[in-house]
């Protein structure tokens, strides 16, 4: 589980870290406020991977923690 959102995360870093500099991009064929407005829009796509992280790793710690403290004691 854990695997396949961090791939996943790493794989939507890929995709949609190019639209973070939006802004920057020059943008001949938009209005000013167009140009504001679909980088505004694309916002949510750029934020996707690392929350996806974030919620990742905080699973991970959390199920870790979990199955440390449920693991029966050995010692006689």
């Amino acid at each position: 589980m854990v695997l396949a959102a961090s791939l996943g995360a790493a794989g939507l870093a890929l995709l949609w870290t190019p639209f973070a500099g939006w802004w920057a991009m020059p943008g001949t064929d938009m209005t000013p406020a167009g140009h504001f407005l679909v980088g505004f829009r694309y916002l949510p796509t750029v934020a996707w991977a690392p929350l996806l992280a974030a919620v990742t790793v905080s699973y991970h710690r959390r199920h870790r923690a979990a199955a440390r403290t449920a693991a029966p004691a050995t010692g006689r």
